[in-house]
């Protein structure tokens, strides 16, 4: 399985591969849902690609190279620039996604506040 096809991969690509990983993990609880593509169908010129939906239900298809996360298609018109990360993209796309950081950021703040108190 996984062993066999990370040995094949160029540093590149397995960066970009565990940025990809930890990237989800990161954003997930903030949007509808995100999953990978498999590269032969995400239309991105074999390079992975994720397919996310927002909580306001923007479709977006994203892919990742050492650019950084670009938007490929999306139900809603949206400038195609690189983004530094998966999280700048969302910032940008969604603002439920920055209401929720948001709320997730207090949260945790306040929970620091309560500990020290």
């Amino acid at each position: 399985g996984q062993e066999a096809t990370r040995a094949d991969m160029s540093d590149d690509e397995q960066a970009i591969d565990e940025d990809i990983v930890a990237s989800i993990t990161e954003v997930k609880p903030r949007v509808e849902s995100i999953k990978r593509l498999e590269m032969e169908i995400s239309g991105c010129s074999g390079v992975p690609a994720l397919k996310i939906k927002t909580l306001e239900g923007i479709e977006l298809v994203v892919s990742v190279s050492v650019n950084g996360y670009r938007i490929e298609e999306c139900s809603r018109q949206l400038k195609m620039k690189d983004f530094d990360s998966l999280h700048a993209l969302l910032s940008e796309t969604s603002k439920a996604y920055v209401q929720k950081f948001g709320t997730s950021l207090e949260e945790a703040l306040l929970a620091l506040s309560e500990k020290d108190g």
